[in-house]
């Protein structure tokens, strides 16, 4: 996540790049809307069934890590 601006003062907002997505997903983006390659946007509705689908893999991963070492 990165600081979506250089202002000392006020809130701290956090969010990510839509370039930094973008590099990810390739050639058939998802995540980012591309419609207007000036202002990039990211399509957050669709990153819940990414950040579920991560928590569904990091669970499996660590309930075999725990069966593994008791």
């Amino acid at each position: 996540a990165h600081r979506l601006t250089e202002e000392s003062d006020g809130p701290i907002r956090l969010g990510y790049k839509a370039q930094d997505i973008l590099d990810i997903e390739g050639e058939n983006p998802v995540l980012v809307d591309t419609s207007d390659p000036e202002r990039l946007r990211l399509n957050e509705s669709s990153m819940i069934a990414v950040l579920t689908q991560a928590l569904q893999d990091l669970t499996a991963r660590f309930e075999a890590y725990v069966a593994a070492h008791p």
